[in-house]
């Protein structure tokens, strides 16, 4: 007992051993994190200092006798797993040297370089291709990483996709639908990543239950929607470009539901042209909009009384579908205009025709056509307009730009275990 409270006052008493003991704790735990091999078996906010458990990742499962030997070979013993838990657990006592921590996680390390760092099929499955360019530079991203490229573009039943996905262990897709069946067909998929900001097409709990990483490519796409918002604006000012008086969007108020990459962007094209803005975001503060110049809005309902113009970036959520209806928009003034570059599921079509049949000055228009566009075309004329197809994106620079940071993503995840986009953690 003497020694040992000697040793502990050698080192600085118990202060000293709790930092110490932490810092080999955040060593072995950040390597777990970072490492696509393995995964923790606690919650990080119940972890210990000193026994860390661990276990393979999904789909690395059989890896588990090979990492054992792997560690035996370079002098650690003693890290098999309970048996109620199974893998490793690494007892880091107090006694145990920083070293010891620093050997076991670079064997981890070199067990991936092994592993992980081997030839990984990516799949880019799109029923709406990307631009050459942008195909170009994803299997240059691929190829320079040692990693194979397929593609599947164009295709027309759900079955061609199936069966793309069945040995991909990467999946780059723009609005193609990753559901939980197409997920069920790819035993080897780690990582899928949607090549664009919004993430509805991803089935996320699917993703979750098979341990696999989802990610987007958030901002590649901003510019290219934030534009259209503004074009689509002037338009319908102008009458969708036909004969007669129209009016000009300088002095109007704008008003930005949901303040993020795009919102940002169409905030700044929007003063740029002489318009006031106002924006709604309850996860932004107000300080940041009223350093940018924008007046942050009290409520939604504030918001859409106050502006000639309503710009939606909103996502579809449980919260949000469905949202924007009757009692927003008929709070608007005389000749507003809705713009909605967003999502259809936001809008709530029985009460927007019921508002724009009552309010003969108000006008939508949309880059995502309604269930029920044909009728509201028909019903409400030059008032309503839907591009033909959702075109946001679709310009070479944000076509190249998503396509190029999908394939980077997925070369970092599997190079060092980068999550930094992942929307499942």
């Amino acid at each position: 007992m003497n020694e040992t409270l000697k040793w502990l006052k050698s080192i600085g008493g118990v202060e000293a051993i709790n930092k110490i003991n932490k810092e080999k704790a955040a060593l072995l735990y950040g390597e777990i994190d970072r490492n696509p091999l393995f995964v923790g078996t606690a919650a990080k906010e119940d972890r210990s200092i000193m026994n860390v458990c661990f276990v393979m990742a999904p789909g690395y499962e059989d890896l588990q006798d090979e990492f054992m030997a792997f560690a035996k070979e370079r002098g650690m013993i003693g890290i098999k797993g309970h048996r109620s838990v199974g893998g490793f657990r690494a007892s880091i006592y107090n006694a145990c040297p920083i070293e010891s921590v620093q050997a076991l996680v670079d064997c981890m390390k070199e067990l991936k370089i092994a592993n992980i760092q081997k030839v990984m099929k990516i799949l880019v499955a799109t029923e709406k291709p990307f631009a050459a360019a942008a195909v170009n530079g994803i299997r240059e991203i691929a190829t320079a990483a040692g990693h194979e490229l397929a593609l599947l573009e164009k295709y027309t039943e759900k079955s061609q996709f199936l069966e793309a996905v069945a040995d991909a262990d990467a999946l780059i897709v723009r609005s193609d639908k990753v559901t939980a069946e197409v997920i069920a067909a790819a035993p080897k998929l780690k990582i899928v990543v949607r090549a664009g900001a919004g993430y509805d097409n991803l089935d996320l709990a699917a993703c979750t239950q098979r341990g696999i990483v989802a990610m987007n490519t958030p901002g590649q796409n901003s510019n290219a929607v934030a534009e259209l918002a503004i074009a689509m604006m002037i338009f319908m000012s102008r009458n969708r470009f036909t004969p007669g008086t129209g009016c000009e969007i300088q002095g109007k108020t704008l008003g930005i539901q949901a303040y993020g990459n795009v919102g940002r962007l169409v905030a700044a094209k929007a003063m740029a042209l002489g318009m006031k803005v106002m924006a709604f975001d309850p996860f932004v503060p107000a300080e940041k909009m009223q350093e940018e110049g924008v007046t942050p809005a009290q409520s939604l309902e504030q918001m859409y009384e106050s502006c000639d113009f309503i710009s939606l970036h909103i996502p579809a959520t449980p919260q949000t579908v469905g949202s924007i209806g009757y009692d927003l928009v008929s709070r608007m003034p005389k000749g507003g205009c809705l713009v909605n570059t967003a999502r259809k599921e936001v809008i709530n079509e029985p009460e927007l025709a019921k508002v724009l049949e009552e309010r003969q000055d108000l006008k939508y228009v949309t880059d995502v056509a309604a269930a029920t566009q044909a009728e509201l075309d028909e019903k409400f004329g030059k008032r309503v307009f839907a591009t033909p197809k959702k075109m946001g994106a679709e310009t070479a620079e944000a076509n190249v730009n998503a396509g190029l940071a999908a394939a980077r993503q997925i070369v970092a995840y599997f190079a060092d275990g980068c999550t930094r986009f992942q929307l499942n953690k």
